[in-house]
């Protein structure tokens, strides 16, 4: 719920974590702790998740990227 009760005043945020991919891949652990800045509420609750995403930064530059990026294997633990 936003602080001022409008929807669309912009002070609402997803909790996140950023990862650094490279080309030799390989395998990412994040716990529910690590996924921080959420507002109004800082880390999220586990019970109360309804979507994920994943979001490439883009300098703004020039036309689209080019990317391939598989995302597999996702599991959800409390360990």
């Amino acid at each position: 719920m936003p602080r001022t009760g409008n929807q669309y005043d912009g002070s609402c945020a997803s909790p996140s974590k950023t990862i650094t991919l490279t080309a030799a891949g390989g395998t990412q652990v994040v716990k529910w702790a690590d996924l921080v800045a959420g507002q109004p509420i800082a880390t999220p609750d586990p019970h109360q998740i309804t979507s994920m995403s994943w979001g490439l930064p883009w300098n703004g530059v020039g036309p689209a990227y080019t990317v391939d990026i598989t995302i597999d294997n996702v599991m959800f633990t409390t360990n």
